[in-house]
């Protein structure tokens, strides 16, 4: 007994030891995972845009600005996928100088202080995502996007992100032009849909959260928690989740966003179904004159004329079922076969 009470009283013991630890990891993966614009001066009205990322959600996130005068926007929820919150801030300068800001987030009790957040020397853009530049590439931002430098490019007197950082859900503007969503080798995987934010734009594109074709950054517009899947792809595709890429739509497009009911059923499993109620009623008419045949051959009674009758009606009754299978086989072959191709 003695010896069982040391156990639990050890064990109790590293308990007290493992969770304060344990707490602190957690405080520890709250990250800064974004932030821009940068600039080499501030001028009263700039904004630095933060976007922190926390394992568990935390009770404080605070903006700590130095070296600066300004005013720091609190910290609002945006959202998050399981255990991964995702929050925004901004701070807006109301005087020239530089800045730096020391970010402190509170998770279970335990105080984690990021990195500062310093706006480089060298940067002197200001533009983000959407911001008009007048042609003038110096005018859009350098951002910091998971720790490195990622600059903005001025496309048709619009700030858009590089083409390296283009994919599903970055803000474009659809009355422009699809050039702003086109990749670094040229090619046409996305488009800017009607939501002024880039879609895939042909079939066997990944489109699903874990897809690296989906956009990570919200600062570049809109990230995969933020979007339906019926939003990833280009009109006549659907975002296929057991694929998981965009897919030629044949009926399989899901309700707008109203969500006024589930997803609507293939097309193709429509007519299968009207088809097989249609040959389900024949198949029936067919047993019904076979068992007609039959009831007239037991009542002939030895009459030729009758016990003919009977037989040739007995004949057509199963013609009938045979076409009738056949036909059921060729449907059902056919609509398996579109589906595939499909």
């Amino acid at each position: 007994m003695n010896n069982f009470k040391k156990i639990f009283f050890l064990i109790f013991l590293i308990g007290l030891i493992i969770a304060p630890q344990a707490v602190k990891a957690a405080a520890a993966d709250a990250s800064i995972l974004e932030y821009g614009p940068q600039t080499v001066k501030n001028k009263a009205g700039d904004r630095i845009d933060v976007v922190v990322k926390t394992t568990g959600e935390p009770t404080v996130i605070a903006g700590v600005p130095q070296t600066t005068v300004g005013t720091w926007n609190p910290f609002t929820f945006v959202y998050n996928n399981g255990e991964i919150y995702y929050f925004k801030g901004s701070f807006t300068v109301t005087a020239d100088g530089t800045t730096s800001i020391t970010l402190k987030v509170d998770i279970d009790e335990v105080d984690q202080t990021l990195p500062a957040i310093t706006r480089a020397a060298n940067h002197t853009a200001v533009g983000l995502v959407g911001v008009s530049c007048g042609g003038d590439d110096n005018k859009c931002a350098i951002l910091k996007l998971d720790g490195a430098d990622a600059g903005l490019t001025c496309e048709r007197n619009i700030c858009v992100a590089l083409p390296e950082n283009r994919a599903i859900g970055t803000k474009c503007d659809h009355n422009q032009h699809d050039a702003e969503c086109d990749t670094p080798a040229g090619g046409f995987d996305f488009t800017c849909g009607k939501n002024d934010h880039c879609v895939g734009s042909t079939a066997n594109i990944a489109c699903m959260n874990d897809s690296p074709t989906v956009n990570r950054y919200l600062l570049l517009g809109k990230v995969y928690a933020q979007m339906d899947s019926s939003d990833r792809c280009d009109i006549g595709l659907y975002c296929d989740p057991n694929k998981g890429s965009c897919q030629n739509d044949f009926g399989q497009g899901k309700i707008p966003s109203d969500k006024l009911g589930e997803a609507a059923e293939d097309i193709r499993d429509q007519i299968r179904n009207i088809i097989n109620i249609a040959l389900g009623f024949l198949g029936v008419a067919g047993v019904i004159v076979t068992i007609y045949g039959g009831a007239l051959w037991m009542s002939a009674v030895g009459d030729d004329e009758k016990v003919g009758k009977a037989k040739k009606t007995i004949v057509a009754g199963m013609i009938g079922l045979v076409i009738i299978g056949v036909a059921w086989t060729i449907v059902s072959y056919v609509l398996t076969i579109t589906q595939s191709i499909s």
